[in-house]
């Protein structure tokens, strides 16, 4: 009577698979959600960080000429870098140099490309990366992102 006991209690039983998967579905429903966001931010932060390290070349140029000195053209990704001597990543950004004055220049940025998630392509996250050389107290060249159509992935920032 024991050995048929015994062998009864092998193995699980359906509720309690059940209910298993019932748990690991409602985890993978919160964490889902979760990883998308990130992996958005993350995609979103590939253009600023390129931004970022073209700093120390904006503050190059401006020290050597002003922003809108006539040899200076910033109408699409590839002026800019060439003018800039700098690399961007224009396969899923498209970049555009305006409001660019003595003092300072806006580079707008679009999410274009076809490997971004969808999150930040429809619609797609545009923000203004400015570049603002200050007098006075604000003497040096400050960086900003302003203008930025999805606060979740862009914040509206100063470097």
């Amino acid at each position: 009577m024991k050995k048929l006991k015994e062998k009864a209690k092998k193995g699980f039983s359906l509720i309690e698979l059940m209910v298993v998967i019932a748990i690991i579905a409602v985890l993978a429903a919160i964490a889902l959600p979760l990883y998308m966001g990130y992996i958005c931010k993350t995609q979103a932060n590939e253009s600023l960080n390129a931004l970022r390290e073209t700093k120390y070349t904006w503050a190059m140029l401006r020290s050597v000429t002003e922003f809108d000195h006539p040899d200076n053209h910033y109408g699409s990704a590839d002026e800019l870098m060439q003018t800039m001597s700098i690399q961007l990543p224009s396969r899923n950004w498209d970049y555009f140099g305006h409001n660019i004055t003595a003092d300072n220049v806006d580079v707008h940025v679009t999410a274009i490309g076809p490997n971004l998630k969808a999150c930040l392509t429809n619609p797609p996250l545009e923000y203004d990366y400015r570049v603002f050389h200050g007098s006075g107290e604000d003497k040096g060249v400050i960086f900003s992102v302003i203008n930025s159509t999805d606060e979740r992935f862009m914040p509206n920032l100063n470097d």
